[in-house]
């Protein structure tokens, strides 16, 4: 798909307590939006936004599951962009 229609899918799934809820799609849209080919500096953007949607709105026992995953996420992009800054 195309990077602007996946910014406004994205969008939309931020808006979605359902979506929030659907591991492991969500979570695969998040990294996607965080590592797949062709992503820009906005699709990074809202790909944390959504993380972040998913923190706050899944349920207790869907963020048991989600929750390392996207935490692992999270390093590894803190981590590439420290180096690749040092």
């Amino acid at each position: 798909a195309s990077p602007a229609l996946k910014l406004r899918l994205i969008a939309l799934m931020c808006r979605s307590v359902a979506a929030a809820n659907a591991f492991p799609h969500t979570v695969q849209a998040i990294f996607t939006g965080l590592y797949g080919a062709g992503t820009n500096l906005r699709m990074k953007a809202a790909a944390m936004e959504l993380a972040v949607w998913v923190l706050r709105h899944a349920t207790d026992s869907q963020l048991a599951q989600a929750a390392p995953l996207l935490f692992s996420g999270m390093i590894k992009l803190l981590d590439g962009e420290t180096k690749g800054a040092a």
